[in-house]
Order: structure tokens, then sequence, then C-alpha cells
């Protein structure tokens, strides 16, 4: 019974709706002069004609009294016209504030662009509710370097100067923000006979005395004037040497439009006004108002909408700004802080920003750089224990029974997402992405080799594609962030991204350790040899002993086993580490892993270098990145479980330039050594630009260049990843170092499995190496709750190497040591996941105090207690303290 009354309330809310907007009225004109259209609100024009609009200072005071102080949804839907409609859902615009919405059919919910009821929010200021009224806020810089913000709202629509083209699925708004400049004819100075010809004749003698009030007739020849005068208007009019002109005094913009208003009635055209600027050589203003003409598209799709930002609708006067970035639709869905809900950012594995309804929170936002952190641009080289990166471009918001998850489609490369919590600067819960248009970065020097103060570095080579976002719109039992991943995996399967696993077999991780090289001498001479840590056929042996302990499907990384080993030269060829074994060896291993039903994956890393080579086709000099201030960039391997990265252990880092060069050379020798697979970690979690004038390559550029490389040259072999940033999953057989937790911001209250939600069932992978943390079962038990097969890293032999260099984060990794603990969890892992590794995951909750549940298609059921109690189940069943409970339900 209460099932039925809730489905009747929704469908009852939902014509409510759309009998609101009904009422409303629409008046709808074409660019060409076609008749108007009405119909019961709704526009019905062709595509590409224009919606008519009054403008918001034409509105009424009533009208203008109506913004931002509706009591709710439906009475604001009411006061919009319906521009589109498919199967799912309604879009309806009101064009005079340059707003709009989409409805759910199904359930009635809304999400507003902007919120409805903002004008009745105590906490926000003026400069607050510009924002909650704008739908793009820009950042752009002048000439020099002077920062300066714009929003759409008091920029755009006060001053009516947008206009809306009505689309098949939805509509455009032709945005100019800023200011407007007008050619005023009223120049600076006038040649005295177009003065006393085609003006002085053509207006009233109390027209004449004011324009001769403002206007003095100048001659050189009148020895009248002093020399010092004729100096001074000399300088203000060059031409005076070889023409008598009326010059105009100091005069406001003002009395300026009041002269024009008399001078536009006579025979003086704007083409006089230009010859005469020219003629004069009146000096003109050196500077243009900044001005910038951007689109927005809004669209309807099947799940919710598709909002675009063409970049070749952009433009401005680029001689006198630049556009640095511009935060798109910043309050779209935004909730109310004493509604409840929350936001969801990908930080890491994916983190929820609960509502800020006791105002508990003081930091305003989070700001995040999708894929990472700019190495060219953030020169934020010091890792930290708990930092992640995000690697899908997605965020959402949930607000009582609906939420929305956006994926951002194209551009991600040049996104941060934003969240903003409530109840400090409005009541508002908002989180949104801002997208660099131009790059620039400000340092401030203070010692005596550069220049001194503030310098900003500005690069022009602005991304060339559309900046797209798309809105999924979930309501009732799937707007929480379970459905929002559901949502985000639905999409990347349609796309093509993600295909269903046909192996439920467990998988297991390993990473071995290859060579390394010592420095020794030899009759008192110092030289370097290759020591193995671990050679093909120990790892051979490794293989062979977890596989007699648990029968899984063992991944194995292996780092170090070519071109130089652990201390790498340019991955420009494969050549294979003679002290592990040579090919002879590696073949060996790859025939027994395959044999074992195993995968081998050699890693190669085409984006860092430890050796500055002379003959090996690199240098960093020349191959190098080049950040934005015009140095080499070095990069530093992420070890995200570290505390030790120490800027002394930077190594050089590759141009995105020479990426194509470097990946075929690399693999016209890796076809030939018979394998099946290949790593290439930093492919996965590393993304970065160069600022190299010659050879310019932004961040998304960059990403392109990745992915048409891994689609052409990876595309014959089982391809294993760090991280999984998004652009990558499509290639990849397995991921490792997934992020099993978030970074812990102060503002985010929940770590959630965003990342596993997606992947498991599709992609195989791993978190952080256990004996990497020092955590065994606290890892394990993670393991456990977020699906994550276990990972180790080991190394047969002269570990003691490691502790003397730059990686000595490998610590705890000698085989011999750990070979007990990992086939004790090798077995555990077996029992609780075998037959999972091709199941989706479909549910995760917290059920109390550090405890959870995680379940999969197929019914099978973990709770994880991380807690000193013991924890009951749904069912009654209890959970002993730092461990786990498996069931299957059905």
């Amino acid at each position: 019974m209460n099932n039925f009354i809730k489905k009747l309330t929704v469908y009852a809310t939902a014509v409510l709706l759309v009998i609101a907007a009904l009422l409303g009225t629409a008046g709808c004109s074409t660019e060409n002069n076609e008749s108007n259209s009405k119909s019961n609100g709704t526009v019905n024009l062709k595509s590409g004609s224009y919606i008519e609009k009054k403008g918001y200072k034409n509105l009424s005071e009533e009208e203008q009294g109506k913004k931002g102080n509706y009591e709710n949804a439906q009475s604001r839907i009411a006061d919009m016209q319906l521009v589109a409609e498919n199967s799912a859902f309604m879009l309806y615009l009101d064009p005079e504030l340059a707003e709009f919405a989409a409805v759910d059919k199904q359930s009635g919910e809304a999400w507003f662009s902007n919120p409805y009821d903002f004008s009745k929010d105590t906490k926000a200021g003026s400069d607050a509710k510009a924002e909650l009224q704008s739908l793009l806020t820009l950042t752009y810089y002048d000439v020099k370097a002077a920062e300066g913000t714009m929003n759409s709202y008091s920029d755009c629509t006060l001053k009516d100067q947008y206009q809306i083209e009505k689309l098949d699925g939805g509509f455009a708004i032709h945005m100019k923000i800023g200011r407007i400049e007008e050619k005023i004819l009223a120049p600076d100075a006038i040649e005295v006979s177009k003065f006393e010809k085609l003006i002085l004749p053509k207006v009233s003698e109390r027209e004449a005395k004011r324009l001769n009030t403002y206007y003095t007739k100048v001659s050189l020849s009148d020895d009248s004037l002093s020399d010092g005068v004729k100096d001074k208007y000399l300088a203000d009019v060059p031409g005076l040497k070889n023409n008598d002109f009326y010059i105009l005094r100091d005069a406001t913009d003002r009395e300026k439009k009041l002269l024009e208003a008399i001078i536009e009635k006579t025979d003086y055209t704007l083409e006089d006004m230009e010859a005469d600027t020219e003629l004069s050589g009146s000096k003109e203003e050196k500077t243009s108002s900044a001005l910038f003409n951007i689109s927005l598209y809004v669209e309807l799709t099947d799940s919710g909408l598709k909002v675009t930002v063409p970049s070749d609708k952009i433009s401005y006067d680029d001689k006198q700004y630049y556009l640095g970035s511009f935060q798109l639709l910043k309050y779209f869905g935004a909730g109310k802080s004493e509604n409840g809900g929350y936001l969801f950012v990908p930080d890491g594995s994916g983190a929820l920003i609960n509502y800020n309804a006791d105002a508990s929170k003081t930091l305003l936002h989070t700001t995040s750089t999708v894929y990472g952190m700019d190495y060219s641009l953030s020169f934020d080289y010091g890792m930290n224990s708990l930092s992640q990166q995000i690697h899908f471009p997605v965020y959402g918001n949930k607000e009582n029974n609906k939420a929305f998850l956006a994926v951002i489609e194209d551009g991600s490369a040049m996104a941060n997402i934003i969240s903003e919590s409530g109840n400090i600067i409005s009541s508002y819960e908002t989180v949104y992405p801002q997208f660099t248009y131009e790059a620039s970065y400000t340092v401030n020097y203070t010692d005596s080799t550069k220049i001194k103060g503030l310098y900003t570095y500005h690069d022009t080579n602005s991304y060339k594609g559309d900046y797209i976002v798309n809105y999924n719109f979930l309501a009732g039992e799937r707007s929480d962030y379970v459905g929002m991943a559901e949502a985000y995996r639905s999409y990347l399967c349609k796309n093509g991204v993600l295909k269903k696993s046909g192996d439920g077999k467990a998988g297991f991780y390993l990473e071995a350790l290859g060579a390394i090289e010592k420095t020794s001498t030899k009759f008192g001479i110092p030289y370097t040899e290759s020591v193995a840590l671990t050679t093909f056929s120990q790892a051979e042996n490794i293989i062979s002993e977890i596989s007699d302990a648990a029968d899984l499907s063992i991944r194995l990384k292996y780092k170090g086993w070519a071109n130089n080993g652990l201390y790498y030269s340019v991955f420009n060829k494969a050549k294979v580490v003679k002290s592990l074994g040579g090919k002879n060896g590696l073949e060996k291993l790859e025939k027994a892993a395959v044999q074992n039903g195993s995968s081998l994956y050699p890693d190669a890393d085409f984006f860092m270098v430890c050796k500055d080579g002379f003959s090996d086709g690199y240098r960093s000099s020349a191959q190098s990145a080049r950040s934005i201030r015009k140095e080499n960039l070095y990069l530093m391997n992420p070890q995200g479980f570290t505390n030790f990265a120490e800027f002394q252990y930077l190594n050089y880092s590759v141009s995105p330039y020479y990426y194509n060069k470097y990946i075929k050379e690399f693999f016209a020798k890796y076809n030939k050594l018979g394998l099946s697979g290949i790593s290439v970690g930093s492919m996965g979690n590393m993304l970065y630009s160069e600022f190299r004038k010659s050879k310019a390559v932004n961040r998304e550029t960059a990403m392109n260049t990745i992915t048409e490389n891994l689609e052409s040259r990876f595309s014959d072999y089982k391809l294993m990843l760090d991280g999984g940033n998004a652009y990558t999953l499509k290639y990849a057989s397995d991921l490792t170092n997934v992020p099993m937790y978030n970074s812990a911001y102060t503002q985010e209250d929940e770590s959630i499995p965003f990342m596993q939600l997606v992947l498991h069932g599709y992609i195989g992978y791993s978190g952080t190496a256990l004996n990497l943390t020092g955590e065994y079962e606290d890892m394990f038990l993670k393991c456990i709750e977020y699906g994550s097969a276990p990972l180790f890293t080991v190394a047969a032999e002269n570990t003691e190497l490691l502790n003397k260099t730059s990686m000595s984060y490998y610590y705890s990794v000698k085989w011999d040591a750990l070979k007990e603990k990992v086939k004790e969890y090798a077995a555990r892992w077996k029992e609780a996941y075998d037959g999972l590794n091709d199941k989706e995951m479909k549910s995760h909750k917290k059920t109390g105090d550090n405890f959870y549940r995680t379940e999969y298609e197929d019914g099978t059921v973990f709770y994880v207690n991380y807690g000193a109690n013991d924890a009951v189940t749904e069912s009654g069943a209890v959970v002993p303290p730092r461990s786990f409970l498996k069931v299957k339900n059905g």
C-alpha cells in the first residue's frame, strides 16, 4: 500500500509540473520574421530560429521581482517554456533570465540551472547572488597579466547581450560577456571644412552653440596661440601640421553621447569620422573593454542533458586580453544545505562531502585536477602519503530523492573539479567543473638572478576542441553513489570502453623487481655493473610456489627487465638485461606463465627516463618536456603510499612531442620478443603538457596522442596500467595501484569504492602492495570490501642494494621473508573471491561504525568489520572485530 501511494504521488507530481508549464506563456519569433508561434507555453520553432525575448531591462517590476523568489519547483517551471522533449525528459527555458530546467517524466523530479529561491537566501551577499544566477564565470587577464573575473548574469543577462537559438533537442545561448564597445560619433578632431559644411548648417542655433562649446577651432597659423599651447595641441593632434581642425575638449562618455545625438542628424558619417581620425593622427584608446563571445549548447539525451561549449565559438580581442579559464554551470542541480544530501567527488577511489547542514564546515572549496596534476604547470613535486588523484572525469550531487552524475566527455584533460559547501557564502551545496582555456602560471621571484616580484607565464596553445559535460539524472532508489557508479559504468559500456570479463577466476598480482646497477671497482678502476634482484628463473619459481598454494590467475608485472634495469634509459628499444637471464630466460618465463594460466607484463615507461643518454636517442636538453616557466621538466614516479620521495630523486621527463617516435621505435624491437603482455604503468596515471614553443602540446592533445598509440601500437597485447585514467580503460586488461582511499581532505566525510563499483567484472585490478604498507590485515580487509585483488612487490636477492638508492621505499620485499605470508593471503583470497572476477559490484554501503556491506550480482555479500567490537548483520549474524563474513543470498 505504501509503495502504491508513493508511486501515485510521483506520477501526480509529474502531471502537475506539465500542467503548470502549460499555463505559462511563450512568445517566439524567428530571425527571418516568421510568424510568432505560441502553443500553451511550448516553443514551436524550427531549428536555427531565434527565441523571442524582451530582455531583463524591459521586464516589469513584477516580473523582475519573481526572480529567485519561487516557492517550489512547480511554480518556477510554470514561468518557463517547454523547448524540447524526449521519451524520458522535458527541457524548459526562461529566455528572459537565461535559466533552464530538466524534468524527469517518470519521477517528476526537476534539476535547475540556477536555484529558483536564491533571493530568500540570507547568507548570500550581492556577489554570491550574481554567481547563483550565472551560467558561466570567466577568469581572464589583460596584457599586464592583471586578473579579472566576469559572470554571465552581471555581464551578459542584465545587459541583454545574448541570443537564444532553437535546436532540435534543446537550445543554444550565444553570449557576449563583458562590455560592448560602441563607436561614438563625436571624434576628438574634425577637419574644419567638414565641421563647417557637413555639420553646422544642419543643426539648430542652440545645437550649434553646444557644439562650439565643446569643439575649438585650432590652426597653427593662429598667432594668438602661444608656442606652448600649439605644442600641446600638436602632441594630441599631429595632423595640425598640415590641416586645421575643430578639436574636442575633455569630455565624458555621457557628454560625447549628447554630442553624438546632434551630429548623427547631420551629413557627417562614421566614414567621415574614421577619415578625420586618420588625418588628424589623434590618439585612440590603446585598450578595448574586455568582451568575450561564448556559446552554450543545451540538449536533451536519453539519460539527461548534454551541455557543450564549442571552442570555435569562443572569441575576444586576443591582443589585449586572454581567457584563462571558465566555470561551467556552477550551480546546476545545487542542493539546499538544510535538505540533506552529499556531493560526490572522484578523489582517489571516490569521496563524499556531506551537506553542511550544521555549518560545522568552514572551508568553502575543494579543488582537484582531473587525471592528477600537470607537472608542467604545478611544480608541486612533493608527495603526500594520503594524496590521491582523480582518474575518472565525473562528479555528482545528491539531494533528497534525486541526484545527478556529470561526465566530462570532452575537454576533461583541461578540467578541475570544484566542490563548494553551503552555509558559508550561500545556503547551496554544489560541485562543478572549471576548464582551462589558456594556461598561465604566476611566480613571485625574490632572488637576484630573476625578475623581482610577480611574473606571469602565459601559454597561447589553447585546446581547440569542444568542452562537453553529460548530466545523467537519477531518481528514487538509484539516487545515490551506487546509482552514480552504475550510470558511469553504463556510459562506458555504451561507448565501447568497458566489456564484461569472461573469466571468473580470482586474480592475484605480483610486482617483481628485476635488475639494478651498482658501482664496483676492478684494479682500482670504478665501473658500473648490473645486479639481479629477481632473475627470470626466480620469477618463474615464485609463480609456481604461489600456484601450489592457491589456484589463482597470477598477473606478474616485471620492472627493471630491460634498458639497464630499474634505472632505465629511454624506452626507444627493448634491450633485455643479461644478468636476469637474457632473451631466452624471458621467453621461458612467458611460456611458464601461459602454461600456469597466469600473465606476464614487462613494464616499459615512455614518460620518464632515469639516465640522460648521449647516443641512445634521448638528451634531456632536447627531448625532455619544457615547463610553462621554460625550464626542463623533471618527474617523480608517484608512489602513493610513501613519504620518501625527495627532490634529488626526480627523473627526466619525455616530451609528449616525442611519444610517437619512441613508442614506434620500441615496438619495432618488442614485437620480436614473442610476448603476449606489456605494462606501461605511468601511462595510466600521469599526464602533462609540453610548453616548448616550437613543439607545444597541451594536455588534451597529449591525452589524444596516448590513446592513438594505445589503439594502434598496443592492440595486439594484454595491457597493464597503474591507476587507470579513464581514457586508458578501453585498452586495459589489468590495473594496479587503483586507489583504495580518498585523500581525506578536511571537507571529505567518507571514502567510497566508486572506481571499484565501475570496474569490477570488467577489468581486473589491485590496490597498493600489501607488504609496502606495513598493515597487512587492514589492507586485506580493504581488498575484501573493495574487491581489489592483493598485490605484493617482491625481489629474490640483493635487496640490501635498494636501501642505498632512491628506491628505498621498496622495503620489506625479500621473497624468502615474505613467501609464507604471500601464500597465506593468496589462499584466503581464492577462498573469498574465486568465481567473482566477472561479477559486477551491485551495491556498497556503510551499515554501522567501521562496518561495511558489499554485494555482487550473483548475490554474494561481504560484511567487513574494521572495528574493535563485534558487528551484527541485518540477519543477525555476528562479524568479529577486524574480520569479514561472506554469505550468499538467494
